[in-house]
């Protein structure tokens, strides 16, 4: 389940689940995903201590303090 391995990093850091077009997006661990599907490996300078998504576009907080900003597009 998307959120059960998201619960251990707190309410603040947990994100933020997006439903469009009927899809789930979201982070899972190492990985963005849609619905329970892997899209995005996300490497250890960019797994996210905090992240949020809006319409496809997730903010990502990084280890280092820096803030990654990435867009998913879907083909039409």
């Amino acid at each position: 389940m998307l959120m059960d391995s998201m619960l251990y990093r707190g309410i603040l850091a947990i994100g933020h689940q997006e439903f469009t077009n009927s899809y789930i997006y979201g982070i899972n661990g190492d990985w963005i995903v849609r619905d329970d599907e892997n899209l995005i490996w996300l490497p250890l300078n960019y797994r996210p201590s905090a992240w949020t998504v809006l319409l496809g576009a997730f903010a990502i907080g990084c280890p280092s303090g820096r803030v990654w900003i990435c867009k998913l597009l879907q083909k039409k």
